[in-house]
């Protein structure tokens, strides 16, 4: 779900932007699918990780800011695999597969 491209030449106020973007972007992922998707210690931990780099992009650096986000982005990824799955399996039901 996150992704940061560069960190380590970026500019300070292009990480805390990128920062803030991909908060809301994962809160608003796990607002609409979290307690569906992951249980409660995998929403607890997620939601740990994004609380650091809601602290991060406060007070960190650049590259302090794009190494949180790698981290959220990494503690991320099974959310974001069912997310997939579930959204492939919304789309293909009630189809044939002659139909695809």
């Amino acid at each position: 779900i996150l992704h940061v491209a560069g960190a380590g030449g970026v500019d300070p106020a292009l990480g805390t932007i990128e920062a803030i973007a991909a908060g809301k972007n994962l809160s608003a992922a796990l607002l609409a699918d979290g307690e569906a998707l992951l249980s409660e210690e995998e929403q607890r931990e997620l939601l740990a990780k994004m609380e650091q780099l809601h602290n991060e992009k406060a007070s960190g650096t650049a590259a302090s800011i794009a190494r949180q986000i790698e981290i959220v982005g990494a503690a991320s990824e099974t959310f974001a695999e069912r997310r997939m799955d579930a959204s492939i399996k919304k789309a293909l039901a009630g189809r044939r597969v002659d139909e695809l």
